[in-house]
Order: structure tokens, then sequence, then C-alpha cells
């Protein structure tokens, strides 16, 4: 349910004498959200042709007006130690993103609805469930 891709790019130019200077244009922050939104375009496209209702927007949560905190990978540890303090500290900022979600939706029920309408208009239990599995479970 996470649909995403890793594009690894040189920064530096390549010429016949082999690679040169970087060039950091590849990397701006508003060259991602082009690539982002012609993908989200692409795929959109694909899936309307083949049938399919899910649609990928490539807008952030705050962006589409959802008031709930994103889950976040953390990543495997690898054996290393620099690798497994970044893990644990990414696994402390989810734990507490999920327990804040966790206490609006039990503040308000209201509130898991409002976030599933913003982005899709129709849904099921399975997707309540889906929802407050992704955003506030407290498990892996």
């Amino acid at each position: 349910d996470n649909p995403h891709a890793h594009v690894l790019l040189t920064t530096r130019t390549v010429g016949p004498d082999g690679f040169g200077k970087k060039w950091r244009e590849w990397s701006h922050p508003s060259r991602a959200r082009e690539w982002r939104a012609a993908w989200a375009q692409y795929a959109n496209e694909f899936l309307v042709a083949r049938g399919h209702a899910p649609r990928m927007d490539h807008r952030s949560h705050k962006e589409r007006g959802l008031d709930v905190e994103p889950d976040s990978y953390v990543g495997p540890k690898k054996g290393r130690e620099f690798d497994a303090i970044i893990a644990d500290h990414r696994m402390e900022e989810r734990t507490a993103a999920k327990a804040r979600n966790l206490t609006k939706a039990t503040l308000d029920p209201r509130w898991v609805l409002e976030q599933i309408t913003r982005t899709q208009s129709t849904f099921t239990e399975t997707d309540i469930a889906k929802f407050i599995h992704r955003y506030t479970a407290l498990t892996n």
C-alpha cells in the first residue's frame, strides 16, 4: 500500500574524458516535485486505461488537507552501529507520530472519517481498519 520508487542519479556530468564537475540541478527540490507529479499522472493514466479505481496523488498530506501524520519507513539496522542509531531514532519518531494520531482518533472518531474522505469518496469498514492500523498501530 505504499507505491514508491528510489531513483539514483549521478550529480556529475559525463563527457569524452569521463566524469566532470557536479551538476546540482538534478537534486533541487522543485525538480523532485516535477518528477513526482509527472509520475503520478503517468501512473494514473495507466490505472484508468486498465480499469482500476485507485489513483496516485503525489502531493503531501498537508497539500491534500490531511491532518494525519504520515507513517514513516524505518529501515533495517544492517548490523552497523550507526545504522542502528538512525533506525532507533526513526522508530522513536514513528512511534510518537502514531501515538499523536491515536490520540486524535480516540478523542474524536469522526477525525478518522474526515481523513479518509479527503482521499476517497467511498470506503468500507476494511478501509477504516487499514487507516487505523497504518496511522495509529504502535507495532511494525
